[in-house]
């Protein structure tokens, strides 16, 4: 597993858009030169990671919050979303959508921001802390890397610390 603060940064587009954030919590954020600002809390509902029976991080179940319940009807529109009957949208990072229950059950809650832009749909961060480097470079591969640039609150990096960072 990871030891840093680093996130996964999901856009809910109609093409599904993936970056890292090297640190969070996330203050401040732009994704492709629009401003996004946050809603709700830093910890926005329980989080899954869907693995394949062999153990691939295939996907990620979110569990929204009265907060974030927005984000369902958002997610319906879209190709790669599933969205489940108790609050719950999977968001899946490929073509494969079978996922082994028994080895996504993480229930992580480390770090989970939504955040919004006038017509430009949400974002969420995740926490990667519970994967392996390998896990986060394996959903990164072959996907649309997106260009952020980002401020960090209270973490290793000082408050007002901004990074452009474009994989």
């Amino acid at each position: 597993m990871t030891t840093s603060r680093n996130s996964l940064l999901i856009a809910l587009r109609p093409k599904i858009g993936l970056a890292t954030v090297p640190a969070w919590p996330v203050t401040k954020l732009a994704v492709e030169g629009h401003a996004y600002r946050p809603t709700g809390p830093e910890w926005s509902g329980f989080y899954d990671w869907l693995r394949s029976e062999e153990g691939t991080v295939l996907g990620v179940r979110y569990h929204s919050t009265e907060d974030t319940a927005f984000l369902l009807e958002e997610a319906k529109r879209l190709s790669y979303t599933s969205v489940g009957q108790h609050g719950d949208v999977c968001i899946f990072f490929g073509e494969n959508r079978t996922f082994d229950p028994a080895q996504s059950e993480d229930q992580d809650f480390a770090y989970d921001q939504v955040f919004v832009a006038t017509g430009m749909g949400s974002v969420i961060c995740f926490s990667t802390e519970n994967l392996s480097n390998d896990q986060v470079a394996s959903i990164m591969r072959d996907r649309s890397i997106l260009s952020i640039e980002a401020s960090y609150g209270p973490s290793e990096l000082p408050t007002e610390s901004k990074t452009r960072y474009t994989e």
